[in-house]
């Protein structure tokens, strides 16, 4: 009678013990004592347009065919400018390849990816999905772009054009009044025009990095007050708000608990960092980057980073002014717009 409750006892902490064997072995072994990965791409904004050219390949190698299936079984179609007045008023709702140049003077709607080995100029009131062009890009009136567009050479968006997503260009973007956005980057985002002269370096401060500088800093325990046509070297951090009036050099970085504006003419060769509203008045320099928790507003005339240096603005909302250029990206989490 003694050994029955043994055996019971021991298979009864075997059934237990099986499900940790796993775990205990990692916990001797950490074979795989590692980070798990959160995303298998670069992070880069071209990603989306890496993806499509290899989903639209076998279009591209039959461009000669007017259309043949893609490799998730849709069937594709090849598009060239002499189709273009038999396009139908419908959705077109098949991923569409043009192997060279196309201009589209019809108000249209793609409804799935569209891929141009060329240029693209698109009629007002038209509906796009998913756009990648070879070339420059022209956006009519109160176009929209649903989810992203990559151009490798200069995007152009007239009045009202709306992207959601991601909006990139290798050159530059170029943003009419009243165009919305979300996410953008460029070697240089101008709004409403593109004519505008772009500083390569800072236009006042030509003297060494704010990395390579011991620069000081200042903490303020309210507001913080700069007057015009003063000059300051060193790191601005205050509790309250900041406000730096008209033609200020600033050789350091803002940081505010509350608001920051920026007088016009200003240059600030740092880092602006709020947790209320960025305000940037007209013809200023910031070497950038722009960093709100509520809205951040450019003037007219303003550049923010340099080709060589792009930047990042990121905010809830963000509200650019004509005549405004910013080299690198833009992140309106919320709503982007260029004043009308």
């Amino acid at each position: 009678m003694f050994w029955p409750p043994v055996f019971l006892s021991i298979a009864t902490g075997t059934m237990l013990a099986l499900p940790l064997v796993p775990s205990l072995t990692e916990l001797h072994r950490r074979r795989d004592a590692a980070p798990l990965p959160t995303r298998s791409d670069d992070g880069k904004i071209e990603n989306f347009a890496r993806s499509l050219r290899e989903y639209m390949a076998p279009l591209v190698e039959r461009n000669g065919a007017s259309s043949s299936r893609l490799r998730d079984g849709v069937e594709g179609r090849v598009l060239v400018q002499r189709d273009v007045p038999d396009l139908p008023e419908t959705p077109i709702d098949a991923p569409v390849f043009a192997p060279s140049s196309i201009a589209i003077h019809i108000p249209i709607c793609f409804s799935r990816e569209l891929y141009v080995a060329g240029k693209l100029d698109i009629f007002s009131n038209s509906l796009l999905r998913a756009v990648l062009v070879e070339g420059d890009c022209t956006l009519g009136e109160r176009t929209s772009v649903a989810r992203w567009i990559h151009v490798t050479g200069h995007l152009q968006a007239d009045a009202d054009v709306q992207l959601y997503g991601r909006a990139s260009a290798e050159a530059t973007i170029t943003l009419a009044r009243g165009c919305t956005f979300e996410r953008l980057r460029a070697l240089a985002i101008c709004t409403g025009t593109a004519s505008k002269p772009l500083f390569n370096e800072s236009p006042v401060w030509k003297g060494s990095g704010l990395v390579d500088m011991r620069l000081g800093r200042v903490r303020s325990h309210g507001d913080f007050h700069l007057r015009d046509s003063d000059a300051f070297q060193g790191h601005i951090v205050a509790v309250g708000k900041v406000a730096i009036d008209d033609n200020v050099l600033v050789i350091g970085s803002i940081k505010a608990r509350t608001d920051v504006e920026i007088g016009s003419g200003t240059h600030v060769e740092g880092t602006l960092v709020s947790r209320g509203h960025t305000r940037v008045g007209s013809h200023c320099y910031v070497k950038g980057p722009i960093l709100s928790e509520g809205e951040i507003v450019i003037g007219s005339g303003t550049q923010i980073g340099t080709p060589a240096s792009p930047t990042t603005i990121s905010a809830p909302r963000i509200r650019i002014a004509p005549g405004a250029v910013i080299c690198g990206s833009i992140w309106a989490r919320e709503a982007g717009e260029v004043s009308a």
